[in-house]
């Protein structure tokens, strides 16, 4: 069976194709013709992280090129200084109050934030924010076989596969198009979802 869209579900595609030729390369302009391509530069501070070169071998003399790690070092080093971790969240009780509500609140929070693996997004995240300059995730409900619930679910989010207008002051105040690659049981469980 093949699929063809409706009027609005048209209406709706041109639309996402135009925002994203429109937003894809996600330009900042800092003056009247001066610029920043976002893409290249968390592009430029993975590879500076990673230790690649654009080319490999020099130019003139054509011997394999060095690289010194100095990102790497600045980067694991601000890592380490940051490190927060869910022992550093305090609940604290009103002044006059039973101190054992706190604690009781403490324990409860604690147990939720490591069903949902909260410390290791948490240094997943802060690596991330440390290499690309910039971090982003999403937060959903998504079934959980040991727990037989739905619980919440971090997942931080490339900034590459995502297209927004770049001048938005917060990603709550625009559309956002996520380019997502899904693997076949994925796509099956998705399209199950929806019914089509």
């Amino acid at each position: 069976m093949q699929y063809i869209p409706t009027k609005y579900e048209k209406e709706a595609i041109n639309l996402i194709r135009r925002e994203k030729e429109a937003w894809e390369y996600a330009n900042v302009f800092i003056s009247e013709d001066q610029y920043f391509s976002m893409r290249d530069e968390i592009d430029d501070a993975r590879r500076n992280y990673y230790g690649k070169f654009e080319e490999e071998r020099d130019s003139v003399t054509g011997l394999e090129k060095l690289w010194v790690p100095l990102t790497e070092w600045t980067v694991e080093r601000m890592v380490a200084n940051i490190d927060l971790d869910t022992k550093d969240i305090h609940i604290k009780h009103p002044e006059g109050k039973d101190v054992r509500v706190p604690l009781v609140m403490k324990l409860i929070l604690n147990n939720f934030l490591k069903k949902i693996n909260f410390g290791e997004f948490l240094n997943d995240f802060l690596r991330r924010l440390a290499i690309d300059g910039t971090a982003i995730c999403k937060c959903y409900l998504a079934w959980s076989e040991e727990y037989k619930r739905n619980l919440p679910t971090l997942k931080i989010v490339d900034p590459l596969n995502l297209i927004i207008d770049p001048t938005a002051y917060s990603l709550q105040d625009v559309p956002i198009i996520e380019k997502s690659i899904m693997t076949m049981p994925e796509v099956e469980k998705y399209l199950s979802l929806i019914h089509i």
